[in-house]
């Protein structure tokens, strides 16, 4: 070696040893590693237009979503003529991560919403229930929260019925009938402890609000989601921040539910009720918490996707392999 190699060769050591706390980040995309498993996701209902271009955005968001999950991976590629999608994994950084989390989480969007509920004393659901949903004779299915001509509720006031969990699904046929045929929009949540100290066997709740109602928040008024224990309750929720839009939106929302007999804002995560927080004044702070009994894994997943781009189209796992070394 030369005395000017091995100058430089010095001086690059010294150079790396003096950089306080060098550290180097963990590449997520080795393509020098073999891969070990093999995902194909096929586009659902994406149409042909731009569909070049909305290819090439899934293959940046499926990256990104790999990188969220700690996953390391050889490569992601996009055939636009099957329209799929092949992510070549090396491995999961996290072994307390599965490839069940991660498949789900590669594919699902987070629809969030936000709509002033209505009561179950409104005309409009007092009719509802006795002129349609009785004429389906499932009372035996349900432990409705009206009772004609008393002004006793077993739950708060946006909860129209309850159901268990053995009759939700013939519930849901029912309710989706009735949707059809009327200006209410249904929405089922899952009772999460709304009485603390009583083991309700009437576990889901259906809730209802004006489908023609364009005063609501969505996902694109979102600027931030994150997780964080409650200061009241140490349970985990979501608190998101939104934009001036969304802000100003939520501030006349709230302040008009609070007008109105302080009604309740239906707080919706894919079309499930997560809570529904009777609204006392006008919020004007541009910020909410998402509350729903959450794991901090689930709470960590939903804000993540709360955080992202939403993908363009849907998609849905085609085949799953390992790679033979």
């Amino acid at each position: 070696m030369s005395l000017i190699s091995l100058c430089k060769s010095v001086f690059a050591f010294l150079l790396l040893t003096n950089i306080p706390n060098c550290q180097f980040e963990p590449k997520w995309h080795q393509p020098e590693t073999p891969a070990k498993l093999r995902l194909v996701l096929g586009l659902e209902d994406c149409g042909n237009e731009q569909l070049e271009n909305k290819m090439l955005m899934m293959e940046q968001l499926f990256s990104e979503r790999l990188k969220d999950n700690r996953v390391f991976y050889k490569s992601v590629s996009s055939d636009i003529n099957k329209k799929e999608f092949t992510l070549d994994i090396i491995k999961l950084a996290d072994e307390t991560n599965s490839i069940q989390k991660v498949r789900k989480y590669l594919v699902q969007n987070v629809g969030l919403e936000m709509v002033t509920a209505y009561q179950v004393k409104d005309q409009i659901i007092k009719s509802w229930i006795e002129n349609d949903l009785k004429k389906d004779s499932v009372e035996n299915m349900i432990d409705l929260n009206y009772i004609q001509g008393s002004q006793y509720r077993k739950y708060p006031e946006a909860v129209i019925l309850a159901c268990k969990k053995e009759n939700l699904a013939q519930l849901k046929e029912v309710i989706a009938k009735h949707e059809r045929t009327t200006d209410i929009a249904f929405r089922w949540g899952e009772n999460k402890g709304i009485f603390q100290d009583d083991p309700n066997p009437y576990a889901y709740l259906l809730y209802g609000f004006n489908k023609r109602n364009k005063d609501r928040i969505t996902s694109k008024h979102i600027t931030e989601a994150s997780p964080t224990p409650s200061q009241y309750t140490g349970q985990i929720e979501i608190i998101v921040k939104m934009n001036k839009e969304g802000a100003e939106a939520f501030g006349k929302m709230t302040e008009k539910a609070a007008n109105d007999g302080n009604r309740e804002i239906l707080i919706m995560l894919n079309d499930e009720v997560y809570s529904a927080p009777r609204v006392n004044e006008g919020i004007y702070g541009g910020s909410c918490s998402i509350s729903g009994d959450f794991e901090l894994e689930e709470a960590e997943q939903l804000a993540n996707l709360l955080n992202s781009q939403a993908l363009p189209c849907e998609v849905k796992i085609l085949s799953e392999n390992a790679i033979a070394e």
